[in-house]
Formats: C-alpha cells, sequence, structure tokens
C-alpha cells in the first residue's frame, strides 16, 4: 500500500504511476480539455493545409500576374521605342519643311532670274528684228528709189 502524507508525495506517485496520473486527470479535467491535445494537431493540420493552398494559389494567380508584367514591360519597351521613331519622324519632318521652304524659296529666285532672262532675249529678238528689217529694207527702199551709190549707214 502506498501512502501519501503530502503534495510531494502525490506528485511523486503520479509520476511514478502514469495510469493513476491518467485517472486523476480525467476526474480533474472537463471532457474538451482531455479532446484538447487531439484538437490542437487536428488545427495544425488543418493550418498546414490551408498555407499548402493559400502557397498554391499564389501560385496560380502570380504566374499570369508574372506573365502580365513581362508583357507590360515588353509593351513599354515598344511604347519608347516608338516614341523615339515617331520623335526622328517629326525631326525629320521639320527638316524636309526647312528644306522644301529653302527649295520654294530658289524657286522663286530663279522664276525672277527666268523672267529677266525673257524680258532680255525679248529685248534681243527685237533688236535682232529691227536689224534684219533694216537690213532687208534699206536695200530695197535704195534699189525702188533707184539710189545705187548711197552710201549713207543707217544704224541704232
Amino acid at each position: 500500500m502506498t501512502t501519501i502524507n503530502n503534495i510531494d508525495d502525490l506528485v511523486r506517485i503520479l509520476r511514478e504511476r502514469p495510469e493513476w496520473l491518467k485517472a486523476v486527470r480525467e476526474l480533474v479535467l472537463t471532457e474538451e480539455l482531455l479532446r484538447l491535445p487531439e484538437t490542437v494537431a487536428r488545427l495544425i493540420e488543418t493550418v498546414d493545409d490551408l498555407a499548402r493552398q493559400t502557397a498554391e494559389q499564389f501560385r496560380v494567380v502570380n504566374e499570369p500576374l508574372d506573365r502580365l508584367e513581362a508583357g507590360q514591360t515588353r509593351l513599354e519597351v515598344g511604347q519608347a521605342q516608338a516614341n523615339e521613331r515617331l520623335d526622328r519622324l517629326e525631326a525629320g519632318q521639320t527638316q524636309l519643311q526647312a528644306t522644301q521652304t529653302q527649295f520654294n524659296e530658289r524657286l522663286d529666285r530663279n522664276e525672277r532670274r527666268l523672267d529677266r532672262i525673257e524680258n532680255q532675249l525679248n529685248d534681243v529678238r527685237g533688236d535682232t528684228f529691227e536689224i534684219t528689217a533694216a537690213k532687208r529694207i534699206v536695200p530695197a527702199v535704195i534699189q525702188q528709189m533707184g539710189l545705187y551709190h548711197c552710201d549713207t549707214v543707217i544704224g541704232p
């Protein structure tokens, strides 16, 4: 027979006799508290399952997001390249307009020169016509008038 004189004896005996400890627990603790280790184990298992499911869901969501981000980056690079091309095109257009303006100015100058040359040519034609007419008309008039020995020179 075992004698218990104080609490230390009780603790020692409960450690030596696990079946007694179990019996005391069942008397002292409620059913919920006795099932607590099992409930905590199930809870830990459930949390682990949820963590795995959440990690998988994040992976499933992140893969398309990663592809979208990569696509967005490609779009941004393409947009930057398009903007650079547009800038070069605008610069080329500005240069073309300047060249067109210079060309039009030269064309205007050349038209004015051509007008002067045409006027000078018309003057030359008029002078040539007058000289030719004088060379033809004067001998004919001299002949018609019977002046065969005329030494008068007609000139400009």
